[in-house]
Formats: structure tokens, C-alpha cells, sequence
């Protein structure tokens, strides 16, 4: 009896594994989890692998959809903080992008 416990204590935390494992490749989604821990438990752990290994890792699981905007980064005279409006006046005012950055910067 003991012996029989401990046994499927292991293969329980064997069967979470397996599921933890194709969830963090992009395997299994949330929803499956219950089913999968029944099969496993039900089937054994050889015919959770067996429908485990069969899928194809799902990209959006694992990974952002999306890349995140870049923030632009200034470099030492200010001019990469100048949206195109910001340039178009300091042409229009005939002062350097540069100076018009420093009053922007100063108005701030």
C-alpha cells in the first residue's frame, strides 16, 4: 500500500512536469491543464507524453505578439528629442535644432 502511494505520488509529479514543460514551450494552454492531468493520470504517463510530443510548439504562447516601442534615446545635445514639429519651427525661427532643444529643454 505504501509502496502503491508513493508511486503514484511520483508519477503525479511527473505528470505535472511534463505539462509544465510543454506549457513553457508553447505546447499546452491553460485551459487543457485538467485534461491533460486526467489523461495522465487515468493513461499513464506514457500516453500523456505520446500526446505531448505530437504538438507543434505555438509561437504566440511563448513568446510577445508584438515588439515593444523603442524609446528614443537623446544623445548628448538634445537633438533626438526634437519631434519633426520641433524642427520644422527652429527652421522656421533660423535657430539650430540644438538651440531649440536647449530653450524646449529650459521651458520644461
Amino acid at each position: 500500500g505504501e509502496l502503491a502511494a508513493l508511486n503514484s505520488q511520483h508519477q503525479g509529479v511527473t505528470i505535472e512536469t511534463a505539462i509544465d514543460k510543454a506549457k513553457a514551450e508553447g505546447r499546452v494552454i491553460a485551459a487543457e491543464i485538467d485534461y491533460l492531468k486526467q489523461l495522465g493520470e487515468q493513461n499513464g504517463l506514457a500516453a500523456l507524453n505520446a500526446v505531448l510530443d505530437s504538438r507543434q510548439p505555438i509561437a504566440a504562447l511563448n513568446a510577445q505578439q508584438s515588439k515593444p516601442t523603442p524609446t528614443p534615446t537623446q544623445d548628448k545635445t538634445g537633438v533626438a528629442a526634437l519631434s519633426a514639429e520641433d524642427k520644422y519651427a527652429a527652421d522656421q525661427l533660423g535657430i539650430s535644432h540644438k538651440d531649440y532643444a536647449a530653450l524646449k529643454e529650459e521651458d520644461q
